[in-house]
């Protein structure tokens, strides 16, 4: 074996499969930093955060609670001039839609000093 078939054997059953991994855990548990997807541990924060900035809506900043899965997550964002605390409580157990919904009656109200979900 030549050292070229040697590294191309230890790309392939080796090193691919530990970077395969890695994407996984970090995609599905959380371990690493947070990518941008739309699914995944971070994907209802990402989906969240995405559908309030195609809203205009300028974060002003955020929080987690990281646990095994992503339960709840706090947005503070800047609407109409006012400061907005937004709390996305057990949103690891609901839906997406639900989640947005909280968003739509934000922007229609106009906000409030604390919006707590």
């Amino acid at each position: 074996m030549n050292t070229t078939d040697y590294v191309r054997t230890v790309l392939k059953f080796i090193l691919y499969p530990i970077i395969i991994l890695l994407i996984s855990l970090n995609i599905y548990f959380g371990i690493g930093p947070n990518i941008g997807l739309s699914f995944g541990y971070y994907g209802k924060f990402n989906s969240i955060m995405n559908n309030l900035e195609d809203s205009g809506i300028e974060v002003i900043d955020w929080g987690l609670h990281r646990d095994i899965t992503l339960e709840d997550f706090q947005i503070t964002v800047l609407h109409r001039g006012e400061k907005t605390q937004l709390e996305f409580e057990n949103a690891n157990i609901r839906s997406i839609d639900d989640l947005k919904k909280e968003i739509a009656s934000m922007v229609s109200i106009g906000g409030s000093n604390e919006a707590k979900h």
